[in-house]
């Protein structure tokens, strides 16, 4: 390409026997960019088995689609059964909400001894579905002493997660948000938060009939309001009215 910022391009990932169970497959790859979300290409392959004869073929990842920005390769060292554990602060359930709002919580591996076990959150509205309905990765790594404390593992102290929700990215109504932890072990875990998205903050603006205006017969109401499509802000076609 001609390009020294694309140096460092490539990925690998050694994929588990036990995964793969004797057939056809079609393997999905996910790649993620800020600006257009979730594409990806597919590969077939023909899988004749392997010399593990157990059968332990069921997958532990909530959903296909959300096996993506995580470090898929970092180990860390456990001790006990591994269990996700993730709590969400903000919003709590049912909470009406409008324009862009904050949330926040933790998230570790029971289990985990050197590290927090996780290694990426992602928000849904509703079940991952990649791109479609995805509301962002949130930053993860935030200190949290007080859950440190708790478990009285000092190794949990930056388990913190929080994500600004852009108010673009939902409609008024109900929603399920789906909030999904990664550990290289268990896959992607999630729990659910219910909220009530009453809209979002207009930055329109009148430019006729100013606040407090009293209006007798008729008059001529001309504005704008922006219209965002794809988070780009779209030009919206002026109206006036009469009525």
């Amino acid at each position: 390409f001609g390009k020294n910022n694309l140096t460092n391009c490539g990925f690998k990932i050694s994929v588990n026997s036990s995964k793969l169970s004797n057939g056809v497959h079609t393997l999905y790859i996910y790649a993620y960019n800020q600006n257009l979300g979730w594409k990806c290409i597919t590969i077939a392959i023909n899988y004749s088995g392997s010399s593990n004869t157990s059968n332990n073929n069921q997958s532990t990842t909530s959903s296909a689609t959300t096996n993506t920005s995580a470090n898929t390769s970092t180990s860390y060292a456990s001790s006990g059964q591994p269990k996700a554990l993730i709590n969400v602060d903000l919003p709590s359930p049912n909470q009406q909400l409008s324009g862009d709002f904050e949330l926040a919580g933790w998230a570790v591996e029971q289990s985990a001894m050197d590290s927090t076990g996780i290694t990426a959150i992602h928000v849904y509205d509703g079940p991952a579905n990649g791109e479609q309905n995805m509301l962002g990765v949130a930053q993860y790594g935030i200190a949290r002493p007080d859950v440190a404390s708790n478990f009285g593992k000092a190794n949990f102290t930056n388990c913190g997660f929080k994500l600004i929700v852009n108010s673009s990215k939902l409609t008024n109504g109900k929603h399920a948000l789906y909030v999904y932890a990664y550990n290289p072990n268990l896959g992607w875990k999630y729990v659910t938060v219910a909220i009530n998205y009453a809209g979002g903050t207009s930055s329109g603006s009148t430019s006729s009939a100013g606040g407090g205006t009293v209006i007798t017969n008729g008059t001529n109401m001309v504005g704008y309001i922006d219209v965002t499509v794809d988070q780009l802000v779209r030009i919206f076609e002026i109206r006036g009215s009469s009525k």
